[in-house]
């Protein structure tokens, strides 16, 4: 975040440089009045000697201060003038608000196998998504597969990749419209994992396969308008369960969210 500056200290700068600004004009100064001095001074001996001495070395001196009087004046001109400048006021880069959110518990809800959930993110009695596992059997490649997939309803988005996956997100990553690699889709089936059983040995597939309060972005559309959000998720494939955390919906329309916020 960029910096803000108070009023008293751009004053304390401000003060700082009319004083630098002085020190430098006092020394220039000096350097002159030595200058004139030594160089008058010098003809003042030769007046001294042949006229009436203290009436020419007055002179002298009365020059000198003279010259010295006009470059004081200039410098305290230049100053007045530096002074009655303005402050330079630093306007600050004021920072988004993020949009009010509509929260759910869900409860450490655990889906696996025969415990699916459907879920209302937005609480108005119309069921959003819903996540399941299913058992497949691949005959051609004699494996099984457990897949744990969400499906999103009508006018309900889901980010889909050429191969149907869902980013998973880390807490505060946004959420909007643009997503490269990603395009959101109604009516989605993501497959977020899945074990592969085979007489060769079980592994674990997917991009949800390591989740740990990851976040999954959602989308619902009302009369034309755009509502961000997300579910937090984790999976643990020791016990063969997926677990729902909660769900966050923007309140705002078109508003981009951040994940988990």
């Amino acid at each position: 975040m960029r910096e803000e500056f108070p009023e008293g200290r751009i004053k304390v700068v401000t003060m700082i440089n009319l004083r630098i600004l002085f020190l430098l004009l006092w020394h220039r100064l000096t350097f002159l009045f030595l200058k004139s001095y030594t160089k008058n001074n010098r003809s003042s001996a030769k007046h001294f000697s042949h006229s009436t001495g203290i009436y020419t070395l007055k002179k002298v001196f009365d020059y000198n201060k003279m010259k010295v009087n006009k470059y004081l004046l200039a410098a305290f001109l230049l100053i007045m003038m530096a002074g009655c400048k303005k402050d330079t006021v630093v306007q600050p880069i004021p920072v988004p608000v993020h949009p009010v959110m509509f929260y759910k518990d869900l409860g450490n809800f655990e889906v696996s196998k025969g415990h699916s959930k459907s879920l209302d993110i937005d609480n108005d009695s119309i069921t959003d998504c819903s996540f399941s596992v299913q058992l497949v059997g691949d005959p051609i490649m004699k494996v099984d597969k457990l897949q744990y997939y969400v499906f999103s309803r009508i006018k309900r988005n889901l980010l889909n990749n050429q191969n149907d996956e869902s980013p998973i997100l880390n807490k505060y990553d946004l959420i909007r419209n643009e997503h490269p690699g990603y395009t959101w889709y109604e009516l989605s089936f993501i497959l977020l994992t899945q074990k592969i059983i085979s007489d060769g040995g079980n592994s674990w597939i997917g991009l949800w396969k390591n989740a740990d309060h990851n976040f999954l972005p959602f989308q619902i559309v009302k009369d034309g308008n755009v509502y961000h959000g997300w579910i937090e998720l984790s999976m643990n494939t020791v016990t063969e369960k997926l677990i729902l955390h909660r769900s966050g919906i923007s309140t705002e329309a078109n508003k981009e969210v951040k994940a988990g916020y």
